[in-house]
């Protein structure tokens, strides 16, 4: 089970503030996607707030248009001219019905453990004609990092720790989409190679992601600088050309409600 107390601490009132690099890149391809779409939209739906960048293109794009932000945790700073907030309960996930002509959403879902009820939901609650979009985790996401951990757990513990969160397997997503009614579901796998000069950089940004193991067996105690030293010898090994390479590996999903 997933410790939501845990869960909401990190999405906190800070966490709406950050300008994380990493989230604004996938929410760029996001923007591009809703760029091409040939509907009038008055009404949008975001689950999980991860960046500001889509808020503000479709603000642009679409002069009249309403925004309905959604989250675990409230927050009033993440309000616009444009925007209204209401807080998920992940328990009982529950939108607008046959009201929303977009919905996005960026590295969120796969928090939610009742997936296809989720789509469910998200098909109900748009109008006909209306579009889905999400980006979610690959399974190989960050895998270099969680390698690298895996390798300094074992030189450190004799074992290794969760150190990823599971994510939605792809060979699953067209049938679930396809379950949930969405019609013309589609899904495109993004691989995004971000280098940095320090590996501490590199760590900051993915820690600013909250990607952290949110389940209830965690592991409760932080790790100490001699760990985070070892984590580099073994990253560098096979991550390090000049410079540290990061690769982010996203799956983008999508489909209409006819």
């Amino acid at each position: 089970m997933i410790n939501k107390k845990y869960l909401k601490l990190q999405r906190s009132y800070k966490r709406f503030n950050e300008n994380n690099f990493i989230y604004n890149l996938i929410a760029e391809r996001i923007a591009d996607s809703i760029d091409l779409l040939k509907i009038n939209i008055s009404k949008a739906l975001e689950i999980g707030i991860n960046d500001n960048l889509i808020l503000k293109f479709i603000e642009n794009k679409y002069n009249e248009i309403e925004v309905d932000r959604s989250d675990i945790c409230s927050t009033r700073s993440i309000i616009s001219g444009s925007s209204n907030f209401f807080k998920i309960n992940l328990d009982k996930i529950s939108f607008k019905k046959n009201y929303y002509d977009l919905i996005y959403s960026n590295y969120f879902l796969q928090v939610i453990e009742d997936f296809d009820k989720t789509l469910d939901e998200l098909n109900k609650s748009l109008r006909s004609g209306g579009f889905f979009i999400a980006a979610i985790p690959h399974k190989e996401d960050i895998i270099e990092v969680a390698k690298s951990m895996y390798k300094t757990d074992l030189y450190f513990y004799d074992g290794v720790y969760q150190r990823i969160n599971p994510t939605i397997d792809i060979n699953d997503i067209l049938k679930l989409l396809k379950k949930t009614n969405f019609e013309s579901p589609s899904i495109y796998t993004d691989n995004i190679t971000i280098n940095y000069s320090k590996f501490k950089k590199l760590l900051v940004e993915v820690k600013n992601m909250h990607l952290t193991y949110l389940y209830n067996d965690k592991r409760k105690h932080f790790e100490n600088k001699r760990y985070f030293r070892k984590l580099e010898e073994f990253y560098a090994k096979n991550n390090f050309d000049e410079e540290y390479q990061l690769k982010i590996k996203v799956n983008i999903i999508s489909g209409w409600k006819i």
